[in-house]
């Protein structure tokens, strides 16, 4: 995942630490709007 180790607002998010919600969430198994998702900071 480029770009999400240094992501603002990441390391803490809840949920975000273990990326449970991440492997089935939508449009993120590819993480395609990631590295410029806005929202995620």
């Amino acid at each position: 995942m480029e770009g999400m180790e240094g992501m603002e607002g990441m390391e803490g998010m809840e949920g975000m630490e273990g990326m449970e919600g991440m492997e089935g969430m939508e449009g993120m198994e590819g993480m395609e709007g990631m590295e410029g998702m806005e929202g995620m900071k």
